[in-house]
């Protein structure tokens, strides 16, 4: 559970200071085990205790992820290796 809060943490620290207090993070992620992390910190509340506004997209794969990210669609997401690969190898 901590690498992904962890991750979401230093994703909003490096940008605006106020950004948590203007802006939602878009995260998405896929339906798997590896992401029960952002179930969890969202039902403990998590975000809201820290004063982080978050909104959960689920996603089919990386893949669609990863073309979220890039358009723009979202802030953070979730993907595997072998997507980072291939969409690596295809020149994105």
């Amino acid at each position: 559970m901590k690498r992904i809060l962890l991750l979401v943490l230093a994703a909003v620290g490096t940008l605006n200071p106020t950004f948590a207090e203007t802006k939602i993070v878009r995260v998405a992620y896929i339906p798997i085990a590896e992401c029960i992390e952002l179930y969890v910190a969202e039902r403990v509340g998590f975000f809201e205790h820290e004063g982080i506004k978050v909104e959960l997209t689920q996603m089919a794969g990386g893949a669609k992820i990863l073309n979220a990210i890039v358009s723009g669609d979202i802030d953070i997401g979730f993907t595997n290796v072998v997507s980072l690969a291939v969409y690596s190898a295809q020149g994105s």
